[in-house]
């Protein structure tokens, strides 16, 4: 059993999501201990307490959220009351829980289970370190080393790819204006967005107020379809902070990358920001597609 649950995980495509990982390990968890739910805590960095990843138990049982906590200050294994606990270790720091309500008041666990549950712990703990190299910090989103890692990928697979490169209109002004904190609002509140419209699309900060979007797909209506909505969504939203009423607008530019043309991704991303710019040049808040005219 075991050994086809590893060769699960190892299957997981690169790169990992935590939340993929986490959802195939708590079947498995529950089915080896008989346990009628199963929750997942981390402790994020600098938090005063543990943070729930994942949670099938009702989430309003503060006796049970207690226990847990309890169980990660003592940094014990525990399996009785009615619940398994069990620290999460990895490189000598604890970092999580798994915490398993039983249908019985305790239950025995086998030695190759916690074995299992220590390379779970270790397969979290190096995604995570993963997810915060391959992240800007500020945006969260995939810094540009990950996403040419990533283009590199794709293009060697040989699939259309469309690239999506947009900016921030006149972004000096609401750092000189308003501040470099409130500057810092507007580019998170645009990242949140573009991580809500385009799901399954890798995306990016690609420096400063500048983002970028890939998804695979060769068609260049798609292409400026999608541009454009982002456009308007971008432009009807509300970027107000506490202190200032904001609104922004942003310029696009998109361009295929097609196999078989000798064209690399970074040609295409080069070709997707010469768009950006005759966007800009000719009057911002617009979108244009390589290769076609105005």
């Amino acid at each position: 059993m075991y050994t086809k649950i590893l060769a699960q995980l190892k299957s997981i495509p690169h790169p990992f999501s935590i939340d993929r990982v986490v959802t195939l390990m708590a079947p498995v968890i529950r089915g080896e201990l008989s346990a009628s739910a199963v929750d997942i805590y981390f402790l994020p960095q600098r938090a005063p307490s543990l943070v729930c990843w994942y949670r099938e138990s009702p989430a309003t049982d503060t006796r049970t959220q207690a226990k847990v906590l309890d169980a990660f200050k003592r940094g014990t294994d525990r399996n009785a009351d009615g619940m398994f606990a069990y620290t999460l270790h990895a490189r000598g720091k604890r970092f999580g829980m798994v915490a398993a309500h039983l249908t019985s008041a305790s239950i025995d666990v086998r030695e190759g289970f916690i074995m299992l549950l220590d390379y779970f712990a270790l397969l979290l703990y190096s995604e995570k370190l993963s997810f915060l190299a391959n992240r800007d910090r500020l945006t969260q989103l995939y810094n540009r080393g990950f996403i040419f890692q990533t283009l590199e990928r794709w293009t060697a697979e040989r699939v259309p790819v469309s690239i999506v490169m947009m900016d921030v209109d006149h972004f000096k002004h609401y750092n000189d204006k308003y501040g470099h904190q409130t500057g810092d609002v507007v580019l998170k509140k645009l990242a949140a967005m573009l991580k809500e419209e385009f799901k399954g699309a890798l995306i990016g900060r690609y420096g400063g107020e500048e983002f970028i979007c890939a998804f695979k797909n060769g068609d260049e209506k798609k292409l400026a379809a999608a541009m454009e909505h982002i456009r308007a969504v971008t432009e009807a939203a509300d970027f107000s902070t506490a202190e200032y009423s904001l609104r922004v607008t942003i310029s696009l530019g998109g361009a295929v990358f097609t196999p078989g043309k000798g064209v690399t991704f970074i040609d295409t991303i080069r070709e997707a920001d010469e768009a950006l710019y005759r966007s800009k040049h000719e009057g911002r808040n617009r979108v244009t597609v390589a290769g076609a005219r105005a």
